[in-house]
């Protein structure tokens, strides 16, 4: 038998259980505020056909440990955002709950960006975690269109020459 410390005490066993059917009941915390103006998938299609703007499907995962960090160190960012909301359509989909839209678009994990142009035809896709500096130079690479006339690896070149 495991000794227990002396400042335990069962009486407190009820207590703890009901803070922790109380956590339980609550259910997840809201997702935080955002500086992406996200949309849902069926607006995000109109509006990207109407603007004629590439989409950015954004699949993310509630226990997504990845995703957590995208979310802070990367979407946070208010260029990122700016650029996000002003040359691309955002679109974020739960891969936990949107299962017909991860079918779909055959996403594997969390976190993906599926890039598409206005018609809703496949770009490119971006999977995992990638610091600010890639992602800005992807979301630069689709939102001015350069996917029609150049290889990313030649953007890249030009995105790094820039810093």
């Amino acid at each position: 038998m495991i000794p227990m410390p002396r400042h335990w005490s069962p009486r407190f066993l009820p207590l703890l259980l009901l803070m922790a059917l109380a956590l339980a009941w609550a259910g997840p915390l809201p997702a935080p505020e955002s500086a992406v103006a996200w949309h849902p998938h069926d607006q995000g299609l109109r509006l990207a056909q109407e603007r004629g703007l590439p989409l950015a499907l954004y699949f993310f995962g509630k226990a997504c440990r990845q995703c957590e960090l995208l979310e802070q160190k990367v979407l946070a960012r208010p260029e990122i955002a700016a650029y996000l909301n002003s040359r691309l359509v955002p679109v974020r989909i739960s891969f936990d709950q949107e299962n017909e839209l991860v079918s779909r678009y055959r996403v594997v994990g969390p976190p993906t960006f599926y890039f598409m142009t206005p018609e809703a035809k496949p770009i490119d896709y971006l999977i995992g975690y990638v610091g600010p500096g890639k992602f800005s130079c992807v979301i630069h690479y689709i939102g001015e269109g350069k996917y029609q006339t150049t290889s990313y690896r030649e953007f890249e070149k030009q995105c790094e020459e820039e810093k």
